[in-house]
């Protein structure tokens, strides 16, 4: 082989690895991109549900404050807690991205979302359809305590986990 053919060679060997390399600094770009679009969308919406939280337990003890004071409820109804960012990053590569103490911890953070919001709607239910009965005002107050604790609870599951998602 002359010197040409083996310039030739090694130009395509070089070429080749130059390539391969940039396949995998592009790969773990990509990843690293959507290592951050995904938590960030999971801190966006933990911190949106921090607020829902907050909101929610004004608005159960000032339900509560109401039917003891004047005898009435108000109307107002506590927001469903989001739950849309946990789908999305369980359909993405989630499993890569945390190890399985923070995955465990997430999940049940969002499954105590799905509880209270069925609580919420139990209760709205039971609003909707039970005012005459006598012990009405009783299970309305043992809903918003239950729910009151619940979203303490929440709160609390939230900042750790917004902690190791920094």
């Amino acid at each position: 082989m002359n010197g040409e053919g083996l310039f030739a060679v090694i130009g395509t060997i070089f070429g080749f690895l130059l390539f391969a390399l940039w396949d995998i600094w592009k790969e773990r770009k990509r990843k690293s991109e959507d290592r951050k679009r995904i938590i960030g969308l999971l801190k966006t919406e933990l911190l949106d549900n921090l607020g829902i939280c907050r909101n929610s337990k004004e608005i159960l003890n000032s339900d509560l404050k109401s039917m003891e004071e004047k005898g009435t409820e108000n109307l107002i109804t506590p927001a469903s807690f989001s739950e849309s960012a946990w789908n999305i990053a369980r359909a993405g590569d989630i499993l890569s991205i945390l190890n399985d103490e923070k995955l465990k911890k997430i999940s049940q953070l969002y499954t105590g979302f799905r509880m209270i919001n069925t609580v919420l709607v139990n209760r709205d239910m039971v609003r909707a359809t039970s005012r005459a009965l006598t012990s009405y005002q009783s299970i309305i107050s043992s809903y918003n305590k239950v729910l009151i604790n619940m979203i303490s609870i929440l709160e609390t599951g939230i900042n750790e986990v917004l902690k190791f998602l920094s």
